[in-house]
């Protein structure tokens, strides 16, 4: 019995998590030619700020700071930050703290450095461990928003639900493992195998957005651009 869980921890800490790092890498690239391929250069720039202007409003005058200021504030009113701050808030920190809390996380950089001898300066625990409660409580919060705001429940698929439950799953197993709850080997399986499948499917499922977001907000023009982009679909 020890055996084979060491043998099963071992393949998950190793070869496991090596295979989802291909998949997911296999599948970014797969995505990122698939998306250029459905856009085309943009020959010649329209942005000018000289005379850039929002909805009539022009704005020629004043330093080239606060004509940049002007023109990102208007770029902002495009974005969950302009039509609904706290959301765009709370969705921001939710993101900063699902990329942080992981890659920076003690035991992650432990095996890391067991494996393959490299590793990323780790968090404190106790800070982590602050993280993944505040990550767990919105994660929370935006699926009752799904559930209770009939705005967001109608638009809202059985696919959504499942990934977002998808992206808690592996933080919540993991905070389990960490405080030892319950049986640990089997908690700590569970953990370990979420995990890696969740790294393989998020070039293939709407979790995509996250590696994308250079895509989306600088690369690709669009309304909701930060820069002006260099590619239109």
């Amino acid at each position: 019995m020890n055996f084979a869980f060491t043998d099963f921890y071992a393949f998950l800490r190793g070869p496991g998590f090596v295979i989802s790092v291909l998949v997911f890498a296999a599948g970014f690239i797969y995505r990122s030619a698939v998306m250029i391929r459905a856009t085309r250069k943009i020959r010649k720039q329209s942005f000018n700020l000289e005379n850039y202007k929002w909805n009539g409003h022009v704005q020629t005058k004043g330093p080239l700071f606060h004509r940049i200021i002007f023109i990102f504030k208007n770029k902002i009113r495009n974005t969950i930050f302009g039509t609904n701050p706290v959301i765009g808030i709370i969705s921001l920190i939710f993101h900063i703290l699902l990329f942080i809390t992981p890659v920076f996380l003690s035991a992650h950089n432990i095996i890391a450095d067991l494996t393959i001898g490299l590793s990323l300066p780790a968090l404190p625990e106790q800070l982590t461990d602050i993280f993944t409660i505040l990550l767990l409580s919105m994660g929370g919060f935006f699926l009752s928003r799904r559930i209770f705001i009939p705005r967001v429940r109608i638009i809202s698929t059985s696919r959504d639900y499942m990934i977002l439950l998808f992206v808690m799953a592996p933080f919540f197993s993991g905070f389990l493992a960490y405080h030892q709850f319950f049986n640990y080997r089997a908690v700590i399986f569970t953990h370990m195998v979420i995990g890696e499948i969740a790294i393989m499917i998020i070039p293939f499922t709407s979790l995509a957005h996250m590696p994308f977001i250079l895509f989306s907000r600088f690369y690709i023009d669009s309304e909701h651009n930060i820069t002006a982009g260099r590619r239109t679909w």
